[in-house]
């Protein structure tokens, strides 16, 4: 079964380049403009994985990664977190806000390849 994998994320240079790469690794991409819509798309599918800019308009991903978090049917599935601003200490934010992961954007797809592969592979039962 092909994974699912949300992908919020307010540039849209970046939505393209993410929606490639996830076909290219051969998952289903379901690519978002903020965390407003990760929230709707999440609504209606429990995903595998979810990935989210940091820093986007209307809700980032550190309060996307909150309130997923809240959600009994969402508290298992895998969040990675990116931001093309990356500075020491990072790590203790997103780890603080409850996501597995978190990577420098834009990513490659050796990168993003390897983050997906482990973060679905701990998922597993």
């Amino acid at each position: 079964m092909t994974a699912t994998i949300v992908v919020a994320d307010d540039d849209a240079t970046i939505r393209r380049l993410m929606g490639v790469f996830l076909r290219t690794l051969g998952y289903r991409g379901v690519v978002v403009e903020d965390g407003i819509q990760a929230l709707a798309a999440v609504a209606e599918e429990v995903p595998d994985l979810v990935i989210s800019d940091v820093h986007m308009p209307n809700l980032g991903g550190l309060e996307l990664t909150r309130r997923l978090r809240e959600d009994p049917r969402l508290a298992r599935v895998p969040i990675l977190l990116f931001s093309a601003s990356v500075s020491q200490g990072e790590d203790s934010v997103w780890q603080g806000a409850g996501a597995d992961g978190f990577i420098a954007k834009p990513p490659t797809l050796a990168v993003l390849r390897e983050k997906l592969s482990r973060l679905l592979e701990k998922r597993q039962p």
